[in-house]
């Protein structure tokens, strides 16, 4: 990986070698033209002269790893100019409470919608079947309660086909409601804690946002 330092500051990176990209950037904003080769030079001929103004780095971060998304971000860099390379340096910096707040929100919601379209079972004439929550699939449930009290139709279930009724389709849909409400339920739980919650402290103790999707 590399920087482009232009004129003692560096104005691209860091990026992989590629020379097109390079010569474009360094023409639409700096005006400069340069050209640099096709191939990337062995690594005894960095840095990377260019012109007098130009010279192209290796360059590696540095990020701590000990970085939680929901309530920090990397702020930076700060570049550290060595000898034969650069070193981008980035701090962790805390996010406002009300953004993490919308952070754990939103992460509420995936974990939501993970539950949501998890899949349930249900258990139609004495026969268990495993039957798929996602909203295309309600749909076509709900759709099929138009049929007559008396009517009866063939319904190819995941593992089985089966006859079943407008009793046996209201028994599918009202047990697909059941587990799609739960995974709302638990989201507005979570969502309730979030809001009353009043330091990163309060936020991290939602332990609920960090165990597996499916035990919510």
């Amino acid at each position: 990986m590399y920087v482009v330092v232009y004129k003692g500051s560096v104005v691209l990176g860091i990026i992989p070698w590629n020379n097109k990209y390079i010569m474009d950037v360094m023409r639409a904003r700096h005006n400069e033209t340069i050209e640099i080769p096709y191939i990337e030079p062995a690594a005894s001929q960095f840095p990377y002269q260019v012109n007098a103004d130009c010279i192209i780095y290796p360059a590696e971060e540095d990020r701590s790893s000990n970085v939680n998304p929901l309530i920090e971000y990397y702020y930076g860099p700060t570049w550290e100019f060595l000898e034969t390379k650069v070193i981008a340096h980035y701090e962790v910096v805390p996010h406002t409470l009300e953004y993490a707040k919308y952070n754990y929100k939103a992460k509420a919601a995936d974990l939501r919608y993970k539950q949501e379209i998890a899949n349930t079972s249900v258990t139609v004439n004495g026969i268990d079947h495993e039957i798929e929550t996602d909203r295309l699939s309600r749909t076509k449930f709900i759709e099929k309660l138009s049929i007559s009290s008396n009517e009866s139709i063939n319904w190819k279930f995941k593992d089985s086909w089966q006859i079943i009724t407008k009793a046996d389709i209201q028994i599918i849909v009202d047990k697909i409601d059941e587990h799609v409400q739960g995974a709302f339920d638990a989201e507005y739980a979570l969502s309730l804690l979030i809001n009353q919650s009043q330091s990163f402290i309060d936020l991290l103790a939602i332990e609920a946002l960090n165990i597996p999707e499916d035990v919510i």
